[in-house]
């Protein structure tokens, strides 16, 4: 058995909180996602500034201009330029080669594969545990440059795994925040769903015609009798033959709507709203428990005529001749 104790106005809050709170959270996932495509902007913009200084470079005066610059830099350690032809301008060809070329020069067909894909900036993992990284260019010079990852990272003002992340993504790893959307997604339309459910019954019962309150209070009311049974809602008792017992206030609304409608089958949603009114739980067998206590409590050896029938798929009835037994 399960009921709804809460009130609705308390129901109507936490479901519209979870819908805020769902909302939320999917504004803070579209966020996270739309910074996917454009994973490496912000890195793309910061390594260009970096490099700005070769655009203006004139490498047919020689050399020397770049590898003082590259000397002096903490970030790029290998550097190769192409022209349009395809040709390379740096490290040139018939030039002795130097240490740091090495980086670039025992690479080339790798960095020219890489240059080929740059749209206009293309990243890869210069070793497997990402020491270092290449990064292409195409707008405007045909270059490609061996970055510290350690200092890229620094730089950016992120972490190490942060920046590879937002490099390369994963595919394969799972978004939590996919999840936690799920999550939430599923809890909200779960409380919806409850919030309509539970509204539902409220709808069909202001369309049905509910039994009749006892004209006065039951402090002040007169006895009423169900067939052997005298009830007395002033002392909140039931009384048949030399079994007293008693009752609850919820007790008094069933059996005075039964006293009131003799012989007439009344659906459970009715006694439902008369019983519990909108806190209940329409899926809940809780009449069905009620009236098994009710039964116990007017009838507790099962030996007395039946005052509340059931009437199999439409609800329960109290018939007024009562002559039979269980």
């Amino acid at each position: 058995m399960v009921t709804l104790h809460r009130e609705s106005d308390d129901f109507d809050a936490i479901a519209m909180n979870l819908s805020t709170a769902f909302l939320a959270l999917l504004f803070v996932c579209h966020t996270s996602w739309a910074d996917v495509p454009t994973r490496n902007v912000d890195i793309d913009h910061f390594t260009k500034q970096q490099i700005n200084w070769l655009y203006a470079v004139d490498l047919s005066e020689g050399q020397t201009q770049v590898r003082v610059k590259l000397a002096s830099s903490n970030l790029i350690s290998a550097l190769v330029i192409w022209n349009s032809q395809g040709e390379r301008l740096y490290p040139q060809v018939d030039a002795s080669t130097y240490f740091d070329d090495h980086g670039v020069t025992n690479n080339l067909h790798r960095m020219r594969s890489l240059l080929s894909t740059a749209q206009p900036t293309a990243w890869e993992r210069q070793d497997v545990y990402s020491q270092a990284l290449l990064h292409c260019r195409s707008d405007g010079l045909l270059l490609c440059v061996q970055l510290n990852t350690d200092v890229l990272s620094a730089d950016l003002n992120l972490s190490r795994d942060m920046l590879l992340q937002r490099l390369f993504p994963s595919k394969k790893t799972s978004n939590p925040s996919l999840w936690l959307l799920a999550l939430m997604a599923m809890i909200t339309m779960a409380v919806l769903a409850l919030f309509l459910f539970r509204s539902k019954p409220t709808q069909q019962y202001a369309s049905s015609s509910p039994c009749p309150e006892p004209k006065t209070e039951p402090a002040t009311a007169s006895r009423l009798r169900m067939g052997d049974m005298i009830i007395n809602p002033r002392q909140m008792t039931i009384q048949r033959q030399q079994l007293s017992a008693p009752i609850s206030p919820r007790d008094l609304k069933l059996l005075n709507c039964f006293c009131q409608r003799p012989d007439e089958v009344i659906s459970k949603d009715e006694l439902y709203n008369i019983g519990w009114g909108r806190d209940f739980m329409p899926s809940s067998r809780a009449l069905e428990q009620h009236i098994l206590n009710l039964r116990r409590k007017i009838d507790p050896e099962r030996s007395r005529p039946i005052l509340i029938e059931t009437v199999h798929g439409q609800g329960y009835r109290f018939p007024s001749d009562s002559s039979r037994s269980s």
